[in-house]
């Protein structure tokens, strides 16, 4: 059922010309009428789908995720916090066929990697007003789920522009600890671990 803040929204609203698109993929009814979802909304399908394995319909909740999480930045009468709890769930929570989060199923994709490094692009401007923002993105560059895929920060070096727009938006202390950064795989079967650099994916000395 739609929170009582979604039903207040006003239909005629036209939302905002942001870098996310929702395209659907599939034809999923618990996703209708994501438009007039609050962040509440967001979070309470996202914990639903960590139940079910869910393929396509969990990325098009990462789309709708990212459109939310932008729209309500937006929006003075949104608490950070409520920000914050809902990118964290959809960075933390394992919606896609219960292995990655809607953050990483779509870092993973060539094309999708792009829509989300756009994503970065534009969040990454609220840290100007307030210095929260600079923080959570440095949370969601580095977190890594125990099952998954690279960090997330690793996953956007891959994309032009995020150096430029994305990093360089960062507090300078901010920038050098991310450059500092490291992550590890293991090798189940040689029982090797070898660490990487997070923005360059070198392998570096432990």
């Amino acid at each position: 059922m739609m929170s009582q803040t979604s039903a207040n929204v006003d239909a005629n609203t036209t939302p905002p010309a942001y870098v996310i698109e929702v395209e659907r993929l599939g034809d999923a009814e618990e996703l209708n009428g994501w438009e007039k979802w609050s962040l509440k909304d967001v979070i309470r399908v996202l914990k639903d789908m960590t139940k079910e394995w869910y393929g396509v319909r969990a990325m098009d909740m990462g789309n709708i995720l990212l459109y939310k999480l932008l729209e309500a930045a937006a929006d003075p009468n949104v608490p950070f916090e409520l920000i914050e709890e809902t990118a964290l769930a959809g960075l933390e929570w394992p919606t896609y066929m219960k292995r990655r989060s809607a953050f990483h199923a779509l870092a993973t994709l060539p094309d999708k990697r792009r829509v989300v490094c756009d994503f970065f692009k534009k969040f990454v401007k609220h840290g100007v007003e307030d210095a929260r923002y600079y923080d959570l993105i440095y949370t969601m560059l580095t977190y890594r789920l125990a099952i998954g895929s690279h960090p997330l920060g690793f996953q956007m070096s891959l994309e032009d522009g995020f150096n430029d727009e994305v990093l360089a938006k960062l507090p300078p202390k901010m920038q050098e600890e991310l450059k500092g950064a490291s992550f590890y795989e293991d090798d189940n079967e040689s029982g090797r671990r070898t660490v990487y650099s997070l923005l360059t994916g070198e392998s570096i000395a432990m």
